[in-house]
């Protein structure tokens, strides 16, 4: 026997551990998290373009944006639907309401995504995130009340702890695959509660970014257990694509005010 943290150990079990744990490790690349670098400023690159035309209405800490951010590509149900404004799904993904909130959402994406990034490689770290925002969009349509309108990263960030969930699933005989887990699912049920009780917060987008993460983490894993059979991967995300498609449709052809 050999100390461990608590108690004791059995020599076997710790080797085991530690070899599942060295293959955990080994398959997160050191690599920079360029496309995280890159989602980051880009968000930030629209919200001070949304200060310096004016249109910033929530520039103070704690501020709100009010009808002129729309303008910018807030998504607004009645108007996606009503005008079919369908590239407001996109556009709501990569504005802010105030200096809080860009603040919380890049601090976040930049923790996740410097771990998150390395793990399923850039292409398929941004395959990922652009699917979860679009999903969590999709949520925000086809639930919100048609005249509330919406902005901000979080449908994308919430699925990036989606596809994290997915990625540690594959790897769930590695007791740090498993902590991961638990750390993840921890999280999504805090600002899930968070999102439930706190008004002005947009829990579909939440929901829906979680789940089309997780299946957009999946996807990027390889559904057949492979992650270099690409042209699998690449037919997986384009399935995901057309769902949310069909969804579009469907919330459009059954909307009313």
């Amino acid at each position: 026997m050999r100390p461990a943290a608590v108690g004791y150990q059995c020599p076997d079990d710790f080797a085991q551990e530690r070899s599942s744990g060295f293959r955990y490790q080994h398959g997160l690349k050191k690599t920079r998290p360029i496309v995280t670098q890159v989602l980051i400023v880009v968000n930030v690159g629209f919200f001070i373009a949304e200060i310096l035309t004016g249109t910033q209405l929530g520039a103070s800490l704690t501020g709100t944006f009010g009808g002129s951010l729309v303008q910018w590509g807030a998504l607004e149900p009645a108007r996606v639907a009503l005008l079919h404004e369908y590239w407001r799904l996109i556009s709501a993904m990569f504005l802010h309401a105030s200096i809080l909130h860009i603040g919380l959402n890049m601090y976040v994406l930049w923790v996740l995504g410097s771990v998150i990034e390395p793990a399923f490689g850039s292409k398929r770290f941004l395959a990922i995130y652009l699917v979860s925002g679009l999903f969590g969009s999709v949520a925000s349509y086809m639930f919100s009340a048609p005249d509330v309108a919406g902005v901000g990263a979080s449908g994308a960030i919430f699925g990036l702890l989606g596809a994290w969930v997915a990625y540690n699933l594959r790897r769930r005989g590695s007791p740090a695959a498993t902590a991961q887990i638990r750390w993840a699912l921890f999280w999504i049920g805090i600002n899930l509660v968070i999102g439930f009780t706190v008004s002005g917060i947009d829990n579909f987008a939440h929901m829906g970014g979680i789940v089309g993460g997780f299946f957009a983490g999946f996807v990027a894993e390889g559904v057949s257990g492979r992650r270099d059979d690409v042209p699998v991967q690449i037919a997986g995300f384009v399935v995901m694509v057309l769902i949310a498609v069909a969804l579009i449709a469907y919330r459009t052809n059954t909307f009313h005010l």
